[in-house]
């Protein structure tokens, strides 16, 4: 069994936590066509079975805790008796909040035979893996850590940068250190603001920079750092400068070794080379005397060789590429298959009631890989959202569309004049609006926000920051495939959801009011792809959109 924990304590005086990972058997063994473990002595790098199983992977983050108190110390602990103390995580007789449940997996690869005949539907190799059920759930606690974690981290970022300035001793035994230290903070802030590249300043940073580097230089060949003009040259300039210059200060003494060796071995080497043979120590002597004078290590036979090739199906100096460039194009070369059974993902306010709980059942992506075309297929059976008043998004099948989505893209399909096409089918679902349920869901994200304001403020510019950059690239790719007249199909089947809003109870009336939507159903896809000399001649690309059963109802 291999067992791995990792924990970590974060020293919050109010709030200390523990974070670990569990990992109870993670295995690869060699099977047969039956999937029954084996051991293969012929053929090892032409035909192949894996298989990897993994169990028990899990990870906690314990909340209001602090780390294990033991009886000896860690370096006086046997392996027994850290296997013994791990081991309780794993078979859960110590309890943990989990962020990610205990998952359980199956992974398997088949490898084809290069001598193996197989069909154009017959993958050379195939993998697919196989997860029970998923599970991710975060508390309001554990947000809370996770917050101040990120705040800690900041804090220690914006450290750094003045850290050079800053005092070894406390506030109160020398205030105008401390002073002197804001200072310099604030005046570094200030230069790094009113970069001005004028010739002086350029002449003067390169004559710093080759003082610094010589001194620095002299420092490291002598072992002695504590130089008053490298000091103030430190504080003259940014953290970053300084860094640079030193890591160029390296190199420099690295490049100086390495000319000394190689002047040292081209010495050595001349010094005992004798042209005009003799009895001299040179190359040539030591060539010939190596074998005579020096016990000849144990080495294997050719006909030992030939029996450990044969037995690996291997040829010397031939080349076995994993993918055959010379197959026709309806040859499958590589499919990978991944089904998770089970997934849910919840958040928990502070008494760990489930405030909002996503779920879905039965996903499935399959990849095919041809030699010019790419296919991707995903099914999804359920979906669903759910919160303490009730269930806020519920899929529903119907007769003739049992898969909540049905999602299948083609990259270069065959015999169609495209170079990619996309087919999506979705199943309607049921949505109810609860207030009480949104309103849980702020209060959660205000509590981190509330606790750590600059953290929530870091986090909003970069999640912009992100989402313009992707919006970018986005137009910019859409504008590239217009430019390249790419042909494509799109074929879009949404069964629209329907949406039930309950209204507050109406005192008049002494009953709730109801708003139900039902948006009906909606088509979207292309037209003039069946009509190849269309496609070759135009230049625009026609859509087709219609929408059906569209009501509303108000009770």
């Amino acid at each position: 069994m291999l067992v791995l924990i990792l924990a970590s304590f974060f020293r919050n005086p109010s709030h200390p936590f523990c974070f670990g990972v569990t990992l109870a058997k993670l295995a690869a063994v060699t099977i047969d066509e039956n999937d029954v473990e084996t051991f293969v002595t012929s053929g090892a790098l032409d035909k192949l079975h894996k298989s990897l199983q993994l169990d028990s992977f899990s990870i906690y983050h314990d909340s209001d805790t602090g780390p294990w108190t033991l009886e000896k110390r860690w370096d006086e602990m046997t392996s027994k008796e850290w296997s013994e103390m791990f081991e309780l995580s794993i078979k859960g007789k110590i309890q943990h909040k989990y962020l990610l449940h205990p998952v359980a997996g199956l992974m398997k690869y088949h490898r084809c035979g290069k001598r193996e005949k197989r069909d154009s539907k017959t993958p050379f190799q195939k993998a697919s893996l196989v997860l029970d059920q998923v599970s991710i759930a975060v508390s309001e606690d554990q947000y809370r850590d996770g917050i101040q974690l990120l705040e800690g981290v900041s804090r220690y970022r914006i450290r750094m940068e003045f850290s050079l300035f800053r005092p070894m001793i406390p506030v109160l035994v020398d205030a105008k250190a401390w002073w002197r230290y804001a200072g310099r903070a604030v005046t570094q802030q200030q230069r790094k603001s009113r970069c001005n590249f004028s010739w002086e300043n350029l002449s003067r940073a390169s004559g710093l920079r080759k003082k610094y580097v010589d001194l620095y230089v002299s420092g490291l060949q002598q072992g002695k750092f504590d130089n008053f003009e490298i000091r103030q040259i430190d504080r003259e300039l940014d953290v970053e400068v300084n860094l640079l210059w030193r890591m160029l200060a390296h190199a420099k003494v690295e490049t100086a070794k390495l000319k000394e060796a190689a002047a040292a071995r081209e010495k050595s080497r001349k010094s005992t080379w004798w042209p005009f043979g003799g009895s001299g120590a040179g190359p040539r002597a030591s060539v010939a005397q190596g074998p005579e004078t020096e016990a000849a290590p144990a080495q294997l036979t050719k006909e030992e060789w030939n029996k450990i090739n044969e037995l690996l199906s291997y040829q010397p100096g031939q080349d076995y590429p994993l993918l055959s460039t010379q197959e026709p194009q309806n040859m499958l070369q590589t499919m990978l298959d991944v089904t998770i059974k089970q997934s849910l993902a919840c958040i928990k306010d502070s008494t760990d009631l489930v405030i909002l709980c996503g779920t879905f059942s039965n996903l499935n992506v399959s990849l095919k890989l041809f030699p010019k075309t790419f296919f991707c297929d995903t099914k999804l059976t359920y979906y669903g959202l759910s919160s303490p008043e009730g269930p806020l998004v519920s899929s529903v099948s119907r007769e003739g569309r049992a898969q909540a989505l049905d999602l299948t893209f083609v990259y270069v399909p065959f015999e169609e004049h495209l170079d990619w096409k996309l087919s999506v089918t979705m199943s309607s679902c049921y949505v109810t609006v609860w207030r009480s349920s949104f309103d849980r869901v702020m209060h959660f994200m205000k509590s981190g926000q509330a606790m750590s304001p600059t953290v929530a403020l870091e986090t909003a510019v970069a999640l912009q920051t992100k989402l313009e950059e992707v919006t970018r690239r986005a137009q910019e790719r859409i504008l590239s495939q217009l430019e390249k007249q790419r042909r494509f199909s799109i074929d879009i089947d949404l069964d629209a959801p329907k949406v039930l809003i309950p209204a507050l109870k109406d005192e008049g009336i002494g009953k709730k009011s109801q708003l139900l939507v039902d948006l009906g159903h909606f088509n979207l896809r292309t037209l003039g792809n069946d009509d190849v000399e269309f496609l070759k001649r135009s230049r625009y690309t026609k859509l087709h959109v219609s929408g059906r059963d569209i009501s509303a109802f108000l009770c």
